[in-house]
């Protein structure tokens, strides 16, 4: 059965219940609303999801829980980390994360950004893309390349908060 949660700065769920329906949940993924507060609270969506759903029962059967989060960034309620951790872990339910590289050395990347009502396109904004590791460990110089386009570089590592969140409850980050 899957369960399909938009999140940003509030939660919704997008389908009435778990489903086994493929287009219910295709339709539901697809009707995932554009959260024009640009706050994401991915850790307290996963421990409400795991409080919600852990003991889920449909006709007396039990089921067991998985969660897979998919974000472009780590989020702005890092602080809950811990929390998630522990929800998902009392919960037995292994969190994976599909989301983007971490920047070495950096918190916040850049990307661009089109809105999908006006068009208008938004370079350069900020995204919590990182760090790597607990703290960035380097100062802030570019690399040993030329060009301002070398400033940024892939960690080859999720960010730490969301990889973390991850390995601890048996889940994987890609």
């Amino acid at each position: 059965l899957t369960a399909v949660v938009g999140f940003g700065q509030d939660r919704q769920a997008l389908t009435k219940q778990p489903t086994a329906d493929p287009e219910e949940i295709v339709t539901a993924i697809k009707s995932v609303p554009l959260d024009a507060t640009g706050v994401e609270t991915t850790f307290g969506t996963v421990s409400e999801i795991v409080r919600k759903y852990a003991k889920y029962k449909d006709g007396g059967k039990m089921y067991n829980l998985m969660v897979i989060v998919v974000t472009d960034e780590v989020g702005d309620d890092e602080p809950r980390l811990e929390e998630a951790i522990a929800t998902a872990k009392a919960g037995k339910a292994p969190i994976y994360v599909l989301g983007s590289s971490a920047l070495f050395g950096r918190i916040d990347g850049r990307m661009n950004y089109t809105d999908p009502r006006t068009k208008q396109v938004f370079y350069n904004l900020p995204v919590r893309q990182g760090p790597e590791s607990v703290r960035p460990e380097q100062i802030r110089l570019p690399f040993w390349y030329d060009g301002p386009q070398y400033e940024f570089l892939d960690a080859g590592f999720g960010p730490y908060a969301l990889s973390r969140l991850a390995g601890e409850t048996g889940g994987i980050y890609f």
